[in-house]
C-alpha cells in the first residue's frame, strides 16, 4: 500500500469512530439539551414573577378599595 491509501484508510477510520462516538454521545447530549431548557424556563418563570411582585409592592394603593 502506498502512503496515499494509508492516509484514506486512516482518515475513513477515523470518520467511523468519529460517528459511533456521536451515535453514544447524542442521548447525552439530547438529555442535557432537555435539562437546561427545563431550568432555563423555570428560572425565567421566577424571573417574571418576582416582577410582577415586585411591581405590586411599588403600586400605591387603590383609593376606590377600603
Amino acid at each position: 500500500k502506498n502512503a496515499v491509501q494509508r492516509v484514506g484508510i486512516g482518515i475513513v477510520l477515523g470518520l467511523q469512530y468519529f460517528l459511533v462516538f456521536l451515535v453514544y454521545l447524542a442521548p447525552l447530549l439530547i438529555l442535557l439539551a432537555i435539562v437546561l431548557l427545563i431550568i432555563w424556563l423555570v428560572r425565567r418563570r421566577k424571573r417574571k414573577r418576582a416582577k410582577m411582585a415586585q411591581a405590586r409592592e411599588t403600586l400605591p394603593p387603590d383609593p376606590g378599595q377600603g
